[in-house]
């Protein structure tokens, strides 16, 4: 819900600079000529994240990439040029035509390396092999490999391309007549780089041209030769993947530790005697044995986190961590080893950079997600695309950004609702802050109200500015969800020996709770989606007693041997479509124990809500006037039938005939339901098509008038 960047005004203006620049010009220049060409907006010019780091460089940043992957320009040893290909885009296309051909390229030569990932997948080892054969000082080329492999050059470059393949060493594969390939041909963890200059300090050598010497070339007979002299065993080419490891318990004090001594740990205390290698179930009973004193759901995480770190991780892998909010990055280096340490017992040599990525708030997806999720040990390996990013020379320095100091006391405080919060959703501060109030006196609101009114996005983004993205957990209500999907039940578990079973398995507030209890000092949220669909009574089950008494414990239908307490810092949030069920219809217990806060698009703050949106965008349509309209004209007798702001709030709504789609697609039809068995749907199209509105509306406008 906020004004554009203009992206493809900033990436056509780094081609004129590029373009009108007699040699490659630095990272910090570009940018700075960039800045000095475009009138940006105050939204433009605005923070992305905690690093200060402005809107438009960010964007600007992130599509240099996308542009160095299609070939418009090149970036390396932090330097910017322009190819030949950028001077042809120049002069061929307008900025908007310029993103728009960036991301059709793009996503045509994504398509191309999924294709050759596809075609060569079953080949993975053996190119794997190939390429580890290549030492420093020697070479190889795309037809190289493609001759052993029995496939077609141009296909070896774009499999080696892909973010799926991971395999090291890759820059020492070379066009056949010793050039170095197009960035769009190497991985986007070697882009950035000076190849040449790279292996050249491996000490291969080139010609004036800038050709690696034929002499240093592994020719595919050479590479069938090496292959041959290896013995059977396979070496372990398994794909890199990407951690996080979150500093418990030792936090600020463990990551400087991290960070100047190049390791990670986990602590271990209590852990009894394991070795890297031991199976789960070793594992496991070696947490069952040492962490008695924790609830079941812990040391289940537990033995997942420790098989993960003595088992799983590897060097190569790449590790992040997050102190303040600020995202670090090292590469794993070591084996997993028993050091003795009381706060880091187990470790693994880590090769860490010393500068933060920027702050998580300002990662782009799937990164971001992978990161707020919950746990000390957790795979991020689907956000691997967007982290490798970080790990060439010439990605953007963030800054660190201002430190958060940690909670004073146990008692979690929310954060207030500020003037940054309120912009970021055009509502009102002042009712903001009531929110807030009102949640951290309760504990448990209800945001309800008719469809589009923002109930879910105003939750999300609420939690996330009240509490650490990393303590928000999303679940969404439906009619078969019950307690066991809610907070444990048994499921099915196949064990060591294939034989299946079940296991009593946490579900999301019992995991939720079990780190909220380990956290004190942090606010967790529950937000719970669609709250009203579900049978309530059969989901909280007797967890309804704990809302209201959050001091008090209780004895659990799956676990009745222990007593069980909901932390006073687990706080919920639902959301719910007064279209579907109204409030009066909601269980009793619910009521009472949750605190309803009504989204009408007729009452304040909803219904300034699109006007203060068009206003902060720059826009001066009458999709304002058209909403009070149609919602007038649906009436106050069905006002949960009226329509919210958010319908009109897509980029859909500014195309040629969008707000038709919408009226036709998405907004009729949802009337045509409310009005089932009292209007037939050719009354509801003529009573309240977008046509009917607008003439509703000039004739408003001439009753004025007059």
């Amino acid at each position: 819900m906020t004004e554009p960047v203009r992206v493809g005004l900033l990436m056509r203006t780094c081609l004129e600079v590029l373009a009108e620049a007699d040699e490659p010009i630095p990272t910090s220049e570009a940018l700075k000529r960039v800045e000095q060409r475009i009138d940006l907006t105050s939204y433009e010019s605005g923070p992305v994240n905690s690093s200060g780091q402005p809107r438009w460089e960010n964007n600007l940043r992130w599509r240099s990439g996308d542009m160095t992957t299609i070939g418009w320009m090149s970036k390396r040893d932090g330097l910017w040029t322009l190819t030949d290909a950028g001077e042809a885009a120049l002069e061929a296309y307008d900025a908007e035509r310029v993103l728009t051909e960036t991301n059709r390229r793009k996503k045509e030569i994504h398509r191309q390396r999924q294709q050759a990932t596809e075609a060569l997948g079953g080949l993975h080892r053996l190119i794997a092999e190939i390429v580890a054969l290549v030492e420093p000082s020697a070479w190889t080329s795309f037809d190289d490999i493609a001759e052993i492999a029995n496939v077609e050059g141009q296909r070896v470059g774009h499999f080696l391309a892909s973010g799926q393949t991971n395999i090291p060493m890759t820059y020492r594969v070379l066009n056949p007549d010793g050039s170095i390939p197009e960035d769009s041909f190497l991985p986007s963890r070697h882009r950035g780089m000076d190849v040449a200059k790279k292996l050249r300090t491996e000490g291969v050598e080139f010609d004036p041209s800038g050709c690696a010497s034929q002499d240093q070339r592994l020719t595919a007979e050479d590479i069938r030769d090496r292959l041959s002299e290896l013995d059977d065993s396979p070496r372990d080419t398994s794909s890199i993947r990407a951690w996080l490891v979150r500093p418990r318990p030792a936090g600020h004090e463990l990551v400087d530790r991290w960070r100047s001594e190049q390791f990670v740990s986990l602590a271990g205390t209590h852990l009894g005697e394991v070795s890297p290698g031991d199976s789960r179930k070793a594992i496991t009973e070696a947490v069952e044995q040492g962490y008695q004193h924790l609830d079941y759901a812990q040391r289940i995480t537990l033995a997942g986190e420790y098989s993960q770190f003595l088992n799983v991780m590897k060097p190569g892998d790449q590790v992040v961590t997050v102190l303040d909010a600020e995202v670090y990055v090292g590469t794993i280096t070591g084996e997993a080893r028993n050091v003795g340490d009381t706060n880091a017992r187990w470790q693994r040599d880590v090769a860490w950079q010393q500068d933060t990525i920027g702050a998580v708030s300002g990662l782009q997806a799937p990164l971001r997600a992978e990161i707020e999720q919950q746990g000390t040990v957790v795979d991020i390996t689907g956000g691997m695309d967007v982290l490798r990013r970080f790990l060439d020379d010439t990605q953007p320095e963030t800054g660190t950004g201002e430190e958060q100091p940690a909670p004073a006391t146990v008692t979690p405080q929310l954060r207030h609702a500020d003037s940054a919060l309120s912009a970021e959703l055009h509502l009102n501060q002042t009712w903001l802050q009531e929110v807030v109030d009102v949640l951290r006196d309760r504990r448990q609101l209800v945001f309800y109200g008719p469809p589009g009114t923002g109930k879910t996005y105003l939750a999300r983004k609420l939690a996330r500015h009240l509490t650490d993205p990393e303590a928000v957990e999303l679940v969404q209500f439906h009619p078969s969800y019950a307690y066991e999907d809610f907070f444990e039940g048994y499921r099915p578990q196949v064990s060591d020996d294939g034989t299946a079973g079940f296991a009593l398995t946490p579900g999301p507030l019992r995991r939720l709770a079990a780190n909220a209890r380990d956290d004190p000092a942090r606010a967790y949220i529950l937000i719970i989606d669609e709250i009203n669909r579900a049978n309530l009574a059969k989901v909280f089950g007797e967890l309804y007693f704990l809302l209201e008494y959050r001091n008090d414990k209780i004895q659990l239908q799956y676990s009745p041997g222990q007593s069980f307490s909901l932390p006073a810092n687990v706080f919920f949030i639902g959301t719910m479509n007064t279209a579907d069920r109204s409030i009066a219809l909601v269980d009793a217990a619910m009521r009472r124990r949750f605190a309803f806060v009504e989204l009408h698009p007729d009452e304040s703050p909803i219904r300034e809500l699109l006007p203060n949106w068009l206003a902060a965008s720059g826009k001066t349509d009458q999709r304002a006037e058209l909403l009070a309209a149609i919602n007038a004209a649906i009436g106050a007798e069905d006002r949960d039938f009226q329509i919210g702001p958010s319908y009109l709030m897509t980029p859909e709504a500014e195309l040629e005939g969008g707000l038709n789609r919408i009226w036709q697609y998405s907004i009729l039809p949802l009337l045509e339901e409310h009005y089932y068995g009292r209007l037939t749907r050719d009354q509801v199209h003529a009573r309240f098509g977008l046509a009917t509105i607008q003439r509703a509306l000039i004739r408003g406008e001439r009753s004025e008038d007059t």
